[in-house]
């Protein structure tokens, strides 16, 4: 026989060998929950039913400008059944200065709606804060949202580095076009859980991101991880041919900050408190 020929027959059974053997290890290590992206329609058929958008208003008459994400958020108090609106801290503080109103914009059953919000309850240290809506004359149309249960909540266990998320909002003013409610899902994972009250995202998350939830993908459950807060910005520095600056730029660097769940629960509580007095 060929030396070649038998060259590339020590080659391929030495490759089929190392082959299975690579499949072995494999065959022995867990699966990506979720398979990463199979399935995540059906989380995210109820992922945008639980968001809302935040808003106030334009100069004209039906201008609206998006200042913020947020979510619905199911209380404790199965008596009332309180639904309660979170979203970010920095969100609301942004309507203050401009000296607006916060509406939500909300899906019922006649359609796209804006409703009036009061603040319930705000935790500038973590950057959370809690909405209740207004409803006046007119503004009783069922509510068609899909309030976030208290029990998905995630106690800190999934925060796991590299576990898939989704993320649903309305980056860069996106979402409600023509008065519909449509918010963008994007899809990321845990890039760094330092065990404190903030953790970090491998995900691009834009102006309006701000108060959207963090969904953990899960075999067997879906968790509500926490809640965009910001991005963080890195720099694009230019120079000429003689090495003076020219540019200095901020851009998105890719990764986002999220609060834990555990800390938006404890606003959620305190903010019942209020409802109940």
């Amino acid at each position: 026989m060929d030396s070649r020929v038998c060259a590339l027959a020590v080659s391929l059974s030495l490759f089929t060998v190392a082959r299975a053997d690579v499949v072995s290890a494999v065959k022995g290590l867990p699966r990506p929950d979720a398979n990463m992206f199979v399935g995540t329609e059906a989380v995210s058929s109820n992922l945008v039913r639980s968001v809302f958008v935040v808003q106030v208003p334009g100069a004209g008459s039906n201008d609206w400008q998006t200042v913020g994400s947020g979510f619905f958020v199911r209380g404790t108090q199965t008596a009332r059944a309180a639904v309660v609106g979170v979203t970010c801290q920095h969100v609301v503080a942004a309507a203050a200065k401009l000296n607006k109103v916060l509406y939500a914009g909300i899906n019922t059953a006649t359609g796209f709606h804006r409703s009036r919000c009061r603040v319930l309850y705000d935790d500038p240290g973590n950057d959370i804060a809690v909405l209740s809506p207004v409803h006046g004359p007119g503004e009783n149309a069922e509510v068609e949202n899909l309030p976030i249960p208290l029990d998905i909540f995630d106690d800190g266990s999934s925060l796991v580095e590299g576990k898939g998320v989704l993320i649903a909002g309305y980056p860069l003013s996106l979402g409600t076009e023509d008065d519909r409610n449509h918010p963008i899902i994007r899809f990321g994972m845990i890039a760094q859980n330092p065990g404190k009250n903030v953790f970090l995202i491998d995900g691009t998350a834009s102006h309006g991101n701000s108060g959207s939830p963090v969904i953990t993908l899960g075999s067997d459950e879906d968790r509500l991880a926490g809640m965009i807060t910001s991005v963080v910005m890195d720099r694009i520095t230019l120079f000429d041919e003689k090495g003076a600056l020219t540019a200095d730029l901020p851009y998105n660097a890719g990764l986002a900050r999220a609060v834990r769940a555990s800390l938006i629960l404890d606003a959620v509580r305190q903010a019942e408190q209020k409802l109940s007095e």
